[in-house]
C-alpha cells in the first residue's frame, strides 16, 4: 500500500489549567481502585497547576524527523507525527485544535450516541463534561459516556452485571453488557475504545497476548452487531505509551503490540462493515511513542487538553460521514516516521 510520508506541527504553547489522570488498576496490572486514581489525580492537577503545556494548533506538513537524542526528545514535547494516503489517518483536511475550544454544529452529529471504555475513555468523558460546564453544553452533542477502570471485551464475556464491583458500563445504577447497552438508553450509535491494556493481559504471555486481545474484540464486536442490527457502531483505536511505566507490563502492552492489535481489529472492521477511527497515531512522536509531555503519569494516560485532539478527530470523522467520504484506512501507520 502507497503511503505518503506526512506530520503534525504542533504551535503557540500556551498555559490553560492542566488535569491529570492516573493508571487503572485493573489495566495496567496494579490493584488501585477507581477512588485512589481520582485522589492522585487531584493531586497530579496541583501539581501541574502553573506549568505551560497546551496544545493550540495541529497543521500538516512534511517534515524531517530530528537525529539527535536531544533533538528527538525536544521533538517528543512539541511534534505529533501520522501518515496516511493523503492526509492523516481519518483526516479529511489539516486538523486545527483550537486554543479556545467552542461548541461547533458539526457536533450534533454526536447526539443519541455513547461511548465506552476503560480508563482512558473514562478521562475523555470527565473532561468533556468539564468544557460543556465551561465552555457550552453542547460539546459533542448530548454524547453519553459510561467507561470506567478495567473495562474490557474479557468482562463483557466473562463478567456479571448483577456483580456490584463489575466494571461493566453503566445506565441508571444498572450495568450492561455492551451489547445490551444501546438498546437500555435508546441511541443509535455505540462508539467503543479499544483496550488493549485490559485485555492483553488475558493470554499465558507476550507469544499470545495479542491474538487472544484481537479475539475477544473482535468476538464482542460480533456479537453487539449480531444483537443490534441497526446500531451504528465505531470502533476507537487502542492508544499507545511512552514506553515508560512501572505499573505496565511492557513485555505485553509495548506499542508494536498494541498496532499490531490494533491492525488486526481494524481489518476485521473493513471485512465487517464497522467504521474505526486512528486517535492514537496523531498522538505520537515519530520515533514510536506517545508524547510524553501528554501524559498524566509519564505512561499511557492523557491530559486534558491534548483530548482536543480526539475532538479535532471526532469532528472531522463526523463532517466526512456527513459528506460520505469517510472511509477506514486500510492499515494503521507505522510507529517510526523516516
Amino acid at each position: 500500500m502507497k503511503k505518503a510520508i506526512m506530520c503534525l506541527i504542533l504551535a503557540s504553547l500556551t498555559a490553560l489549567g492542566l488535569l491529570a489522570g492516573c493508571s487503572g488498576g485493573s489495566e495496567g496490572g496494579e490493584s488501585t481502585a477507581a477512588s485512589a486514581e481520582e485522589e492522585k489525580q487531584s493531586s497530579a492537577e496541583e501539581t501541574a497547576s502553573a506549568a505551560e503545556e497546551s496544545l493550540i494548533t495541529v497543521d500538516v506538513c512534511s517534515a524531517e524527523r530530528p537525529d539527535s537524542e536531544e533533538a528527538s526528545e525536544e521533538s517528543a514535547d512539541n511534534t505529533v507525527y501520522g501518515n496516511g494516503d493523503k492526509f492523516l489517518p481519518g483526516y479529511s483536511k489539516p486538523i486545527s485544535v483550537p486554543k479556545d475550544l467552542q461548541y461547533v454544529e458539526t457536533d450534533e452529529f454526536f447526539n443519541s450516541s455513547v461511548f465506552i471504555g476503560y480508563s482512558m475513555m473514562m478521562h475523555f468523558g470527565r473532561y468533556v463534561e468539564n468544557w460543556r460546564d465551561s465552555i457550552d453544553p453542547n460539546i459533542l452533542g448530548d454524547a453519553a459516556f459510561s467507561a470506567g477502570v478495567g473495562m474490557s471485551f474479557y468482562i463483557n464475556e466473562n463478567g456479571d452485571v448483577n456483580d456490584p464491583e463489575t466494571p461493566l458500563p453503566k445506565y441508571n445504577g444498572q450495568a450492561y453488557y455492551f451489547q445490551d447497552l444501546p438498546k437500555a438508553m435508546g441511541v443509535n450509535t455505540l462508539y467503543i475504545g479499544l483496550m488493549p491494556y485490559s485485555d492483553m493481559k488475558r493470554g499465558s504471555g507476550p507469544s499470545d497476548c495479542v491474538e487472544v486481545a484481537a479475539s475477544l474484540a473482535i468476538r464482542g464486536i460480533d456479537l453487539i452487531k449480531a444483537e443490534n442490527p441497526d446500531l451504528n457502531l465505531v470502533i476507537l483505536s487502542g492508544t499507545y505509551n511512552t514506553g515508560r511505566g512501572e505499573e505496565i507490563d511492557l513485555s505485553l502492552v509495548n506499542n508494536e503490540h498494541i498496532r499490531t492489535y490494533n491492525n488486526i481489529v481494524l481489518e476485521h472492521c473493513n471485512e465487517v462493515g464497522v467504521d474505526f477511527i486512528d486517535v492514537s497515531t496523531p498522538m505520537t512522536d515519530g520515533k514510536g511513542f506517545f508524547v510524553r509531555r501528554w501524559s498524566s503519569d509519564g505512561s499511557y494516560h492523557i491530559l486534558q487538553d491534548p483530548y482536543k485532539i480526539w475532538i479535532a478527530i471526532l469532528r472531522d470523522y463526523a463532517e466526512r460521514k456527513q459528506a460520505g467520504t469517510w472511509h477506514n484506512l486500510l492499515e494503521m501507520p507505522p510507529l517510526i516516521m523516516k
